[in-house]
């Protein structure tokens, strides 16, 4: 059996995601705003990579390198948070009246969703707003629907993002 030693095995999530960013981010532009920023998701020394494309309908990815391969998962990019190194990680987002909270995690080296929040938005014909909160599909009230998001995701762990690179700024940080 080959190990690797820790200054290769760094190397290694490095060169992936110079690799990742070369041929799947685009080359900014002031019509093209993408950000990438590092961000430790999981409690381990690899940080996952986070690429916003730049609007909610290109969404954004998070990467992971489990030590051999790149994991993605594909977000739309309205809001996302994450307890660092508490292996969560939040993606909000919604349009038209249809709003969600989705919770992720990476298990066995692959992004699992453990759960999903909605709430969907309705007006009667006399114009009144009607709101109705999902948790894992189960319809629950306002209140139940803040209590179980806060159980799951302690907003007082939730870590500030770092700042934002560009391409250009974060291939040279990954050298």
């Amino acid at each position: 059996t080959q190990r690797i030693s820790s200054a290769s095995y760094d190397d290694a999530w490095k060169q992936v995601y110079i690799t990742y960013i070369n041929e799947n981010v685009p080359d900014q532009t002031e019509y093209n705003k993408v950000e990438i920023r590092l961000l430790y998701i999981d409690n381990d020394d690899i940080p996952e990579l986070f690429i916003n494309y730049g609007s909610t309908a290109e969404g954004g990815v998070i990467c992971y390198f489990d030590g051999n391969d790149l994991q993605t998962q594909w977000i739309w990019d309205n809001s996302v948070s994450y307890i660092e190194k508490g292996n969560l990680f939040c993606s909000c987002g919604g349009s038209m009246g249809q709003l969600y909270d989705a919770f992720y995690s990476v298990s066995n080296g692959t992004f699992e969703e453990l759960c999903r929040g909605e709430i969907k938005i309705s007006y009667d014909q006399k114009g009144n707003e009607h709101i109705s909160y999902y948790w894992k599909g189960k319809e629950v009230s306002e209140e139940e629907y803040q209590t179980c998001k806060n159980d799951l995701f302690k907003p007082e762990l939730v870590a500030n993002l770092p700042s934002a690179c560009t391409k250009q700024e974060m291939l040279d940080n990954l050298k």
